[in-house]
């Protein structure tokens, strides 16, 4: 009788265990999928920012100058400096 509650409770253990185990594997694959959307996500606003910036320099670039200031041409030229560094000095 004895030997069979504690059959009885070891298997029952065993079971819990086993159940933890499968709960902990889903918990973290769960937490990498969220990982994997989240730096998705971050990559895909980060493109879309560069687009952005992109059709800005676009803009910039068709600007009509004639009627600027010196001062304005100067911002006008660095602005055009920085944003071409920034969007094609990083490519290979």
């Amino acid at each position: 009788m004895i030997r069979k509650e504690l059959k009885n409770t070891i298997e029952a253990q065993a079971k819990q265990k086993q159940f933890q185990l499968q709960i902990s594997s889903e918990k973290l694959q769960s937490a990498e999928l969220e990982y994997q959307a989240a730096k998705e996500n971050m990559e895909s606003k980060a493109r879309e920012l560069e687009y952005k910036m992109l059709d800005f320099y676009n803009e910039l670039l068709v600007a009509d100058t004639s009627r600027m200031s010196e001062d304005i041409k100067v911002e006008w030229l660095e602005a055009l400096k920085c944003m071409r560094m920034r969007l094609f000095d990083n490519q290979d």
